[in-house]
């Protein structure tokens, strides 16, 4: 249900002989993972428009009443032009499903270092857990890093529950104000 430029387009799924399959849209490219793996961050102009293509397909999806629920680098493909494309809907659920934000009862789905603190905890979750895991995404965009790390998924969790994101300003200098006070409201504990 979902048609827009900056969302992978999803044409089938289904099963056969006992084997589940999604048909998709083929976009040459590469993720933003691979792009923050050789140069660390992106350019300020880079990473802006990227952003907003994000945020532009998020949103979409919203409209139609679909939380992703893993925005993460990996999931954002960028083709030879720059156009981004948000994929991977395979945890995805409708927003307006009421319960708990676990998939099975005891499980929760999602990556760790991009969940939201109500993620985590297992809590219902709607439109904003996304929004925290792109305000999580944008900080590693532009700084480089994730705002909280750990050996294991537990450390990360107790971070992103507990305790308050680094400014970005402590990173990277020359973060402009405006784009600091975005990322930290996007990453606040609380999704009100």
């Amino acid at each position: 249900r979902i048609t827009h430029p900056n969302v992978l387009r999803t044409h089938d799924f289904g099963e056969l002989d006992g084997i589940h399959y999604i048909s998709m849209e083929y976009v040459r490219g590469v993720t933003l993972r691979y792009l923050l793996d050789q140069s660390q961050r992106l350019p300020l102009a880079a990473g802006l428009r990227l952003g907003k293509q994000l945020c532009l397909g998020l949103s979409a999806a919203h409209v139609q009443g679909v939380l992703h629920r893993d925005i993460k680098p990996d999931n954002l493909i960028l083709d030879p032009a720059g156009h981004a494309k948000l994929m991977d809907f395979g945890i995805a659920r409708p927003i307006s499903r009421t319960g708990l934000g676990l998939t099975q009862e005891g499980w929760l789905v999602g990556t760790p270092q991009y969940m939201a603190p109500e993620q985590l905890q297992g809590a219902a979750v709607d439109a904003r857990a996304d929004l925290y895991a792109t305000g999580v995404l944008l900080f590693e965009s532009f700084t480089g890093r994730l705002p909280f790390t750990g050996v294991t998924p537990v450390e990360v969790a107790y971070q992103h529950l507990q305790q308050a994101p680094p400014a970005p300003r402590s990173i990277w200098s020359e973060i402009p104000p405006t784009l600091e006070a975005i990322l930290l409201r996007l990453l606040a504990k609380r999704p009100e």
